[in-house]
């Protein structure tokens, strides 16, 4: 498993980490997006219900049985930059192994 600490679904499945492979941690996320120049009030307005639904306990617990690990950004700008970094993270991966497309 590609993640920095173990999943609560495969307990028993050591990371990546935890086999000598420090810097390949991993996982999924997702995130809502809008075009470029929409209103702030309207982004502010869908990044606040997305959080209060993804913070509704009987969200989280559903996700959690289904081995979905809820994680929230504290703010649009923090979600921004870690988009960043990933995008950044990923880019050299691409680079380094040389994936083209045809």
């Amino acid at each position: 498993v590609a993640a920095q600490k173990r999943v609560k679904a495969l307990p028993d499945v050591p990371v990546m980490p935890e086999l000598g492979f420090e810097s390949m941690k991993s996982g999924s996320w997702q995130g809502v997006f809008v075009p470029a120049g929409t209103p702030a009030p309207i982004v502010n307005r869908l990044f606040t219900a997305v959080l209060k639904v993804m913070s509704d306990p009987e969200v989280t617990k559903r996700l959690n049985d289904n081995g979905i690990e809820v994680v929230t950004s504290k703010s649009q700008e923090e979600f921004t930059a870690f988009m960043k970094s990933e995008n950044e993270k990923w880019a050299k991966v691409v680079e380094k192994v040389g994936v083209v497309m045809d």
